[in-house]
């Protein structure tokens, strides 16, 4: 069923990208991750976009424990085209019904977001912070109760 749904990714955005208390790239000795769950929201004009956006925080953790943590924050968009997307998505009540797909959307989203940072990191503390791989179920709320995944529309 998935092969045969027509999805592209149209944009791809990261804003709000700010680095705070840079230092040099070889004191940093690990990174930590922090993800926000996804939010969807679909604009109700006649293009039908699907927006999936996220907050990441990246913590820098420095060699010397004087120094102080270093903190990327971004936050980061895709927006999708679905052909047919209320049939797609199974809408209803507010809610996404097509676990499957909405799956790949957000993996779809969290690698796009990888890139995205990776590439902003480039010669900065963050050059080799790249996101871990994760399990996307645990990127999107609402997937303990089927998928009941709460979103909004966009005007």
């Amino acid at each position: 069923m998935l092969e045969k749904i027509d999805i592209k990714i149209i944009d791809s955005s990261l804003d709000k990208l700010y680095i705070e208390n840079p230092v040099a790239k070889d004191s940093i000795v690990s990174f930590r991750f922090k993800v926000d769950k996804f939010k969807a929201q679909i604009e109700t004009g006649e293009h039908r976009l699907l927006m999936v956006t996220s907050r990441v925080e990246i913590f820098a953790i420095p060699q010397t424990p004087t120094n102080e943590v270093i903190k990327l924050e971004a936050t980061i968009s895709s927006v999708f085209k679905v052909k047919d997307i209320d049939s797609v998505l199974d809408l209803g009540d507010h809610k996404i019904r097509n676990k499957d797909l909405m799956l790949k959307i957000f993996d779809l989203a969290y690698s796009t977001a990888r890139g995205l940072l990776s590439a902003a990191g480039r010669g900065t503390t963050f050059h080799s912070a790249l996101l871990p791989i994760v399990d996307p179920t645990r990127m999107a709320s609402g997937f303990e109760e089927l998928v009941t995944l709460d979103f909004s529309y966009l005007k």
